[in-house]
């Protein structure tokens, strides 16, 4: 798929409500080329849930979470000057609440920003934050329910971070309550060389454009690309891989994903793309009069964000017989580090034979569709408060079946080091598209033509024998939506063409159980 990454405005829905994205993409932001050594192949397999919190109860389960109390990284107060506290963390009928208050605390205790000496500051307001215990890696997906606060000067967040080795930072939302903006970012900080790709939505005109209801709010984060989704609708797509096609601000770009990833091809990719495990965190900041959008004196306060709850999923095989031994750590088959405190082992047939280690509070659970082998050689030890659980479910699988898409790239291969301009045809028209499948498994494929023309563009499926499956002279709807539940397990294509330019763009459909 070709994308723009310049500045610009397109119509972006959310829950009925129109506002106007502008996309910023620092044109620094990227390596040297590199040419690629692996073919990168897209991981088909189901997304397991390996971690989830319900909040049920009267009190956030600190098995899973830490408390932040105090003051949270910025010591210095450039961006934000509340105090955290864990008073600030409610669990009540199912939800979790983090609240910000108006209150003044005077001479508060904290290191200065070198962690050289203890000083102490006074705050006009409280509030909280949590971050998950465990670490979780890419190839994932993050979801959870929640309703954003409004309240003037505020800047509630979803988002995951590392500090330990790097500064890796992936914004599912960050909210700012007083410019009315929502945006959606990927920092990255090696070697003091910090990198960022950041989108924003200018919802000023609408200002319950993401508020006052409840909103799911998803990530995918996948070795090939970031994806971000509001109520299961695509908002931005992240490619690692890209190619560059002429220069200055009329350049494009050639999007990269698995399966058209090639080695011994030749590729940029997006330093700020953050590869290292991270904590998920909620929170909610209140600027600082430096930063700008402070929350003025007459702005009414608590106010509160409430997340109703968090799944994290993983991919992992059920069609396969999976065996799990000590290669390549003799001591330790599985072994839990890096905070990771939730592992998850599925296959058709699972086998283990090792060594497990299992600390307190950490727990690895094992499930297989037809069978599990405890074989000779195999020693579990698990501490005071740790689990190894294991379960058969004839049913891993997702029952439905799954679909997944992939451009295709027309005509001859481009050198993307070509500065000549030269005929790009359908791209002429294009601007953004996005063709994805729903993320319940309901058999659907998303087609997104919000920012474009999409009265000329005609549509139509074949099967791999080239019969025509589906076809439409005319695309009526921005976001237009086609029932494939029905078809066979196979492949097919999609093919979209510019009825002013009979040019096209292609997509496989893969199905698959």
């Amino acid at each position: 798929m070709k994308t723009y990454y310049k500045i610009g405005c397109i119509a972006f829905l959310i829950v009925n409500v129109i506002c106007l994205q502008g996309v910023s993409q620092r044109c620094d932001d990227y390596t040297n080329k590199i040419t690629q050594q692996i073919d990168i192949v897209c991981d088909n397999n189901p997304y397991m849930l390996v971690f989830e919190d319900n909040f049920d109860g009267n009190a956030l389960d600190e098995t899973k979470w830490d408390i932040v109390e105090g003051l949270a990284r910025d010591f210095i107060f450039k961006s934000q000057k509340a105090w955290h506290t864990r008073n600030n963390i409610v669990v009540e009928n199912g939800l979790l609440k983090i609240i910000t208050k108006r209150e003044h605390l005077t001479h508060m205790q904290h290191w200065n920003n070198d962690w050289t000496a203890i000083v102490y500051s006074d705050f006009d307001f409280t509030t909280g934050e949590i971050s998950t215990k465990s670490k979780f890696p890419r190839n994932g997906k993050i979801e959870a329910r929640i309703k954003i606060p409004l309240t003037q000067g505020l800047w509630p967040a979803f988002w995951l971070w590392d500090a330990s080795t790097h500064y890796n930072e992936l914004d599912i939302f960050e909210v700012n309550t007083t410019e009315q903006t929502y945006s959606t970012n990927v920092h990255y900080n090696g070697a003091n060389n910090q990198y960022e790709s950041s989108s924003k939505v200018d919802c000023k005109e609408n200002h319950d454009y993401i508020g006052n209801t409840f909103h799911t709010f998803t990530v995918i984060w996948n070795e090939d690309r970031i994806e971000w989704y509001i109520d299961e609708t695509l908002i931005r797509q992240l490619p690692f891989y890209f190619t560059r096609k002429l220069r200055g601000w009329f350049g494009l770009t050639y999007d990269h994903y698995c399966n058209d990833v090639k080695a011994g091809k030749k590729y940029r990719r997006h330093k700020a793309f953050p590869s290292d495990a991270m904590n998920i965190v909620f929170n909610t900041a209140v600027p600082s009069p430096n930063s700008g959008g402070a929350p003025y004196s007459y702005t009414s306060f608590p106010a509160t964000m409430e997340v109703d709850y968090i799944k994290v999923y993983q991919r992992k095989p059920c069609t396969t017989d999976v065996s799990v031994t000590n290669l390549p750590n003799p001591f330790n088959c599985y072994p839990i580090g890096n905070n990771i405190l939730y592992r998850l082992i599925t296959g058709k047939n699972v086998n283990m034979v090792c060594n497990m280690i299992i600390p307190a509070t950490y727990n690895v659970k094992v499930k297989a569709k037809e069978s599990i082998t405890l074989g000779n050689g195999f020693n579990l030890n698990v501490a005071d408060g740790g689990e190894f659980l294991v379960s058969m479910d004839e049913n891993l699988c997702n029952a439905n079946k799954r679909i997944f898409v992939e451009s295709i790239l027309t005509g001859e291969e481009e050198d993307f080091d070509n500065d000549d301009e030269d005929t790009i045809g359908f791209y002429d028209e294009i601007k953004k598209l996005f063709v994805y499948p729903t993320l319940n498994d309901d058999g659907r494929v998303v087609i997104d033509f919000r920012d474009n023309d999409f009265n000329d563009i005609s549509l139509s499926i074949a099967d791999e024998s080239n019969r025509q499956k589906y076809s439409i002279g005319k695309i009526n709807e921005p976001i237009f939506y086609i029932d494939m539940s029905n078809y066979d397990i196979g492949e097919y294509t999609l093919q979209l063409t510019n009825n002013k330019t009979d040019e096209s763009l292609m997509y496989n459909i893969i199905i698959i159980e």
